[in-house]
């Protein structure tokens, strides 16, 4: 039984408790929901959001995973438009069929777009791409400690 100060991990399809995180910007699941599913490809292969660019970690690989949430992955990407970097947080498998779930999204985003301070990442840009994939494009920053950011920004 985990301790009450101690992390537990979930599956992000099923929420079953992860016996181990594995490598930062690896996919993370349970083994019965790889097995059933296979791996998402959408979420392995697709790297474009709109005109956001999901950046690939230093293997050439592996997504640039900054932290994981309740609701959804922070990866760091480029703005193809601008050329600049962002945070950019997509709303996962399990929350982006459910309609509650992607309101509560919506809304975090809105709130969060109101918010004007040095140490909060700002919300610039909420998208929708058919048929339920949902992100927020928040302001990046070096200095930021993200993991720290994208577990905030889980509640709100």
């Amino acid at each position: 039984m985990p301790l009450a100060d101690e992390e537990v991990l979930r599956c992000e399809q099923c929420g079953a408790p992860l016996a181990s995180a594995g490598a930062p910007g690896t996919i993370s699941g349970c083994l019965n929901c790889l097995l059933l599913v296979g791996l998402n490809e959408t979420e392995s292969t697709n790297r474009c959001f709109q005109h956001y660019e999901v950046s690939v970690s230093s293997d050439g690989v592996t997504l640039w995973e900054l932290g994981r949430g309740a609701m959804g992955t922070t990866y760091h990407a480029i703005d193809t438009n601008l050329g600049s970097p962002v945070a950019l947080k997509v709303i996962g498998v399990r929350c982006s069929t459910d309609p509650g779930a992607r309101e509560r999204f919506r809304r975090e985003a809105q709130a969060a777009a109101q918010l004007r301070h040095p140490n909060v990442a700002t919300v610039f840009h909420f998208g929708e791409l058919p048929p339920a994939t949902v992100f927020t494009q928040w302001s990046w920053s070096k200095a930021k400690r993200w993991k720290r950011v994208c577990v905030a920004m889980d509640h709100y």
